[in-house]
């Protein structure tokens, strides 16, 4: 069985095991949220991950271009960078699915993993690199907007209002 087929046949087994591993990576609390309900409505983030990463499977099993996984990275990668913690922690997700698939083939005896796979996940790996970066540039500039904000608004606080009479001034 040539690789391509076999991961196709897999790919509700895969998709499970990839977000259910990736959700163990978060704490308790965060794990409970992300799995309670998978309805846009009621979990947002749950139902958003769920959709993304079945999306993102399809993509490796096409080996769909930038413009297709663009906005699928950013959904995600936009969750994650507003986590604490390691560049490397955001992009698990990504580093997860390919041992996930790499493990399936070799259980399933295919030793002749297709090059272009791992080529093509070290290429997702880059894009959501720069998904990462530039999420995380555009979260600080939203943190200097605000502290200027509040500045902004302190300065003219003090300025609006009188002086205080000191002793011996009046």
């Amino acid at each position: 069985m040539n690789p391509q087929t076999h991961l196709e046949s897999k790919k509700s087994e895969i998709v499970l095991q990839w977000r259910s591993q990736v959700f163990s990576l978060y704490g308790e609390e965060s794990k409970k949220i992300l799995k309670r309900n998978k309805a846009e409505y009621l979990n947002p983030m749950g139902a958003r991950f769920s959709t993304s990463f079945e999306e993102l499977f399809e993509c490796v099993l096409t080996r769909a271009g930038k413009d297709q996984l663009d906005p699928i990275l950013e959904q995600v990668i936009r969750f994650t960078a507003v986590q604490e913690g390691t560049p490397s922690s955001s992009l698990n997700f990504l580093f997860v699915l390919k041992k996930i698939v790499n493990k399936e083939l070799e259980s399933a005896g295919i030793t002749e993993i297709d090059s272009s796979l791992n080529t093509y996940f070290d290429r997702l790996i880059k894009f959501g690199i720069d998904h990462l970066v530039a999420s995380r540039e555009f979260i600080a500039k939203l943190k200097v907007e605000e502290m200027e904000r509040k500045t902004y608004s302190l300065i003219k606080l003090l300025n609006s209002q009188k002086p205080p009479i000191l002793e011996g001034e009046a």
